[in-house]
């Protein structure tokens, strides 16, 4: 059996068709031997809390409530997109929300997972508003506002995130590869699986003759994606096409 990891779905509706690319892998040949399921983060294109009913999340529900029902187990990771995704939503799913960072341990071998984001310190004001906004008090106060205002609050966060990604140099978006050596040796492990970059690749890092590995998934097109894939023989980076 293997463990399978997915990232940056950003399901909308605008988006239909990469939806059903995504549900195109849940019903494909991979699910045969397909344990588990990780799902690290920007699941969705915006997420305003749980009681924003799209058609999109049903279908998404849905479609992971019935692999949870078949065995399969169904972890949930926030993104940078989806961080007010709740614990109501997860267990609808038959999911469990994990944190970002987290630690599994698979067939011997410990990885560490995480959406991405965190490791793009180069980008100072990103950070900053990161760990603002996912305060408990502000995540708090923004989810009893009205749902019109939250769209409202979140469509213009979209609008400035693009308007502020085309003025950066595109170093600043990416990861910093200091910090990823820095955390993978405060967290003690030699392998590091994430997304958000939307560049997937394998990164190879030599640190006083010890070799660190940093895996990025891909994020996802009306075609397929790269998706994680880890069995006995190790991690896989694999090409999903439909």
């Amino acid at each position: 059996m293997a463990t399978y990891l997915v990232s940056d779905i950003h399901l909308s509706e605008e988006r239909p068709e990469v939806t059903q690319a995504f549900f195109s892998f849940l019903d494909s040949e991979y699910r045969h031997d397909m344990d588990e399921l990780f799902l690290l983060g920007d699941l969705f294109e915006f997420w305003v809390g749980d009681d924003h009913v799209i058609p999109c999340a049903e279908q998404f529900q849905q479609k992971i409530q019935e692999l949870s029902r078949s065995g399969i187990k169904i972890y949930m990771m926030h993104g940078n997109r989806d961080f007010l995704l709740g614990k109501q939503f997860a267990k609808k799913c038959g999911g469990k929300l994990i944190k970002d960072p987290t630690i599994i341990n698979r067939f011997s071998q410990k990885f560490l997972l995480l959406h991405g984001d965190s490791l793009c310190i180069d980008d100072v004001k990103y950070q900053k508003g990161r760990a603002f906004y996912r305060k408990p008090w502000v995540k708090w106060l923004f989810l009893r506002l009205p749902l019109a205002k939250r769209l409202s609050v979140a469509e213009g966060f979209r609008d400035e995130s693009k308007q502020e990604s085309a003025k950066k140099q595109t170093y600043i978006m990416d990861v910093n590869q200091s910090e990823v050596i820095r955390v993978l040796r405060h967290f003690q492990c030699k392998t590091m699986i994430h997304g958000h970059t939307h560049k997937p690749k394998h990164h190879e890092y030599k640190v006083n003759q010890e070799t660190l590995d940093r895996q990025v998934l891909g994020d996802w097109h009306s075609n397929g994606a790269y998706i994680g894939k880890i069995t006995e023989s190790g991690f896989q980076l694999v090409k999903f096409s439909c």
